[in-house]
């Protein structure tokens, strides 16, 4: 059988730990005392915020860590803000000619007969389900109402470049809003729309082809 340390997942996992862990490092004593187990490590802490990322709760990971719930949430909150925090895990968008030309090239090479010619990005949505905000937190509880998923949420607007890796996100509107109107709504439509000549996003028909946010052909075929 397989091991887990054979997955080239697990040398990404060494290399998130190893970047995170200034940040999130427990003092041993106090967190052996607190579960009365083996200490906490950073690789417990990145374990459980994945397994929790991932769909998993509290109560999954209570045996095999001996971690209070009070102290579960707040080595996963703790966890997520030192991967916001850094600069080295921080996404960038293609500003620079030598960037955007990187860029487009990495896309070229996905291309078998040069079709894919001077994308620096793909670019989509999705929405982040979410609790019924309460009217404290929002103006209006009503917009965050997805009629197509039909839930609560907030429309993600979201590009990656060729290996699926985030360069943008943002949260962009309510989950009512439509994906065109989030869009425009932030200052990357801007930026989209300021690409140099023969260089372009590509997106899906909800957004509006232009000279540099190409979508596909909705009409027929001549």
């Amino acid at each position: 059988m397989m091991q887990f340390s054979d997955y080239t997942g697990w040398s990404v996992f060494l290399k998130l730990c190893s970047i995170i862990w200034p940040q999130v490092q427990v003092n041993e004593e106090m967190s052996w005392s607190r579960t009365g187990k083996d200490p906490v490590t950073v690789e417990m802490i990145l374990n459980c915020l994945l397994r929790w990322l991932a769909g998993g709760s509290y109560f999954d990971l209570k045996l095999s860590t001996g971690i209070s719930q009070a102290a579960f949430y707040h080595y996963i909150y703790k966890c997520m803000d030192a991967i916001l925090d850094s600069q080295d895990l921080a996404y960038k968008f293609p500003e620079t000619e030598q960037e955007l030309n990187k860029a487009a090239q990495a896309f070229a090479a996905l291309s078998s007969h040069g079709a894919i010619m001077g994308y620096v990005a793909c670019l989509d949505s999705f929405l982040l389900r979410i609790k019924v905000p309460a009217k404290s937190e929002t103006g209006n509880v009503k917009s965050h109402f997805s009629d197509h998923y039909q839930t609560y949420g907030i429309n993600v607007q979201a590009a990656c470049d060729h290996q699926c890796r985030f360069v943008y996100a943002d949260l962009a509107a309510p989950g009512g809003a439509n994906d065109i109107a989030a869009y425009r709504k932030k200052s990357f439509n801007e930026t989209v729309q300021n690409l140099p000549i023969r260089k372009f996003v590509i997106g899906d028909n909800v957004y509006v082809c232009t000279e540099t946010l190409l979508t596909p052909f909705s009409g027929e075929k001549k």
